[in-house]
């Protein structure tokens, strides 16, 4: 089975792998699954509303906590469930351990666990809290993640089936789609006869919170199969007509804009038999998006004091958060389920309407053939509501994702032989470390991508694409002499008043390791400084000095704002840590277009302004076979697969 979901991940995994949110009793409204103490606020993360649930047990009642985990990744620590009093302070620990009451994790994947609620205790609104603890975040600093569900105790309380059954005996009898002991879980089916005039009832291996959905066949799609494809519309993929971008070795996106319609129709092709994704959100998108649905860390009144928010100001945006998203499944007979997502942070993304929005795709279809999974979507251009974007005729930043395979996950869980099915391939779960699973890109979707021939003996990118020399943001040239086999390369960049630019280049662009050139002229200065530079990490590290300096001829200067420089270098310089350039041997180009800050006394370098884009396609240098340069535009990626970011101290994956 094939799920699509936009899931877009940076590279500092360690931030972003201990999903966890209450399912029994059910966690507060909005139950994101992705709180912690040091981005959001205590005791919870999320406030209490009286629009969230309260379930109702007895004093000295015995229950069955569970909830719902998108990672087996073993954290170091444990766990422990506590009981907040009404004021959100501590009344007990209901866990049992040594170890200052965290139970020491045993199967990372455990998603329940029977306590006892204190006798003679009362409250009309107290609040039980799972705190997961994850010690080896940052540097072993440590932090917590945490989920709270509000409850009511009473004295002999009788049972309240979660509002969706009859107590009598003290047993719940359920009403439809419901089941559990306490009626607590939600099936979207029952059997067939609930998915339309096609579509099929289908029991996931999921969790209990998660087991029966509707699939929908070919010409049908939506909430319960309830709206028709457009006539011939199908999960066929007619490469010809589509512009096309290779995300990964695994997984190719196609689309094409439907002018008549004012909509976009986007394809996924997708080796293997797990979930895949895509998303997007324009350029120029701030913080300011997290307030919704609820101002951030849900707690309005107190944002503004919180001493241990975030500093958001002066934040990127993870590439997962304010996205708009699409998610689907294809199973056996060509059944699927496709779903609008929106993504407001790190948490699992949700379905439009939870948001209190609507699913606005117009036509949706996938299938299976031969280990591929395609996918086929259509969506209007121009967005009705919040959790929407529109498609600009501009750059915007694509998200992308796929499931992991059974026997093939990125990390293995440590109990693998416990867990190793833990992650089905119907059910939306994490997606993994390894770069091929995910990854962002900026692309403009009215344009095609493919703006560079190979096997040239020069070229320009420059950024806009219609600008003119010194108009220009960013422009670099590039020109090959077949008779001393020297590449040299002319670059210019306005935004560079103290900041530093330049240019790199990676063979695969999912390979952690890329060979860069950055140059920049301090204030006061004539002099050039044009460093050879070697990306070493796939994570929080940055540039290092080359071991061997293969640049030569280097030339720059600083004029009225206007930073200029040159350098040559041969295709092969036989130094590993610098790429080489042939006809047969093509590179991905990485574009500075607005460099970051630099302490000329050390020469470090600081996080770049603006992500570097990354050529649409790989480019070869060789002998001239054409008489013209050809020009690329600006409407390139920033990212395929592995994410180019510039840290504190240099550019890393």
């Amino acid at each position: 089975m094939k799920v699509f979901l936009v899931f877009a991940v940076c590279m500092l995994f360690n931030n972003i792998l201990a999903h966890v949110t209450l399912t029994y009793p059910p966690a507060r409204h909005y139950e994101f699954d992705f709180l912690d103490d040091v981005s959001t606020l205590e005791p919870c993360g999320m406030r209490s509303g009286n629009e969230g649930p309260i379930t109702t047990f007895s004093s000295g009642q015995m229950i069955n906590v569970t909830w719902f985990l998108s990672v087996a990744y073993a954290h170091k620590g444990g766990f422990k469930i506590e009981l907040l009093d009404e004021n959100g302070g501590v009344s007990s620990t209901l866990t049992d351990s040594d170890d200052e009451n965290f139970v020491l994790i045993q199967n990372s994947a455990q998603e329940f666990l029977e306590v006892t609620l204190p006798a003679g205790y009362t409250c009309t609104k107290c609040t039980i809290r799972i705190i997961r603890q994850a010690l080896e975040w940052n540097n072993n600093v440590g932090k917590n993640f945490w989920s709270c569900a509000d409850i009511s105790i009473q004295d002999n309380a009788a049972c309240d089936c979660s509002d969706h059954g009859t107590c009598s005996a003290d047993e719940c009898s359920c009403e439809e789609y419901y089941h559990g002991n306490d009626c607590q879980y939600q099936d979207e089916c029952t059997d067939d006869m609930d998915c339309g005039t096609s579509g099929k009832c289908l029991s996931i291996k999921a969790s209990p919170a998660f087991r029966k959905q509707c699939f929908c066949a070919q010409g049908n799609h939506g909430d319960k199969c309830s709206q028709e494809n457009p006539e011939g519309f199908t999960a066929d993929i007619e490469e010809g007509i589509y512009y096309h971008r290779q995300l990964s070795p695994k997984m190719d996106m196609y689309w094409r804009i439907l002018q008549a319609s004012s909509e976009v129709e986007i394809a996924l092709k997708v080796m293997g038999g797990s979930w895949a994704a895509v998303g997007w959100k324009p350029e120029g998108v701030t913080d300011e998006c997290k307030n919704f649905p609820i101002d951030r860390d849900g707690y309005p009144d107190r944002d503004n004091d919180a001493s241990k928010r975030k500093k958001r100001d002066t934040q990127h945006l993870h590439s997962m958060e304010c996205s708009d998203m699409v998610i689907g499944f294809a199973v056996q007979e060509n059944l699927h389920r496709i779903g609008d997502y929106y993504s407001r942070d790190l948490s699992t993304p949700h379905i439009d309407q939870w948001f209190g929005g609507t699913y606005s795709l117009t036509a949706a279809a996938a299938k299976q053939s031969d280990g591929t999974t395609f996918i086929k979507f259509r969506k209007p251009l121009y967005a009705t509501e919040r959790q929407d974007y529109n498609i600009e005729n501009g750059l915007m930043e694509i998200v992308w994702a796929r499931g992991q395979e059974i026997g093939e996950y990125h990390p293995e869980p440590e109990d693998y032989e416990v867990n190793k099915e833990f992650y089905q391939p119907d059910e939306l779960k994490w997606h993994g470390k390894d770069p091929g699973q995910r990854g962002h890109t900026n692309i403009n979707l009215h344009e095609n991508p493919d703006d560079v021939r190979t096997g040239i003996c020069k070229g320009e990118w420059k950024y806009p694409s219609t600008c003119e020399g010194l108009s220009c943001d960013y422009r670099v040239t590039w020109s090959y002499d077949d008779q001393s086999d020297d590449v040299t390369f002319e670059i210019m960049s306005r935004d560079a008043v103290d900041k530093w630019t330049g240019i790199g280049f990676s063979k695969d662009v999912l390979m952690p390791y890329t060979d860069a050139v950055i140059g920049w002229v301090a204030s006061g200065s004539s002099v050039p400084e044009i460093t050879d530079q070697w990306i070493d990490s796939t994570r929080t590290g940055g540039t290092v000095q080359d071991d061997t300096d293969d640049i030569r001829n280097k030339v720059g200067a600083m004029t009225d704002g206007v930073l200029t420089m040159s350098f040559t270098r041969k295709r092969d310089t036989g130094d590993p840590q610098d790429v080489a350039f042939h006809e047969d041997e093509c590179v991905y180009f990485f574009y500075v277009t607005s460099g970051g800050a630099f302490d000329p006394s050390t020469n470090e370098i600081s996080r770049h302004s603006a992500t570097p884009i990354v050529s649409s396609q790989p480019i070869c240098i060789g002998a001239c076979d054409v008489s013209q340069a050809v020009v690329s535009s600006p409407h390139s990626m920033y990212l395929v697969g592995a994410i180019l970011v510039i840290l504190n101290n240099g550019w890393c994956f």
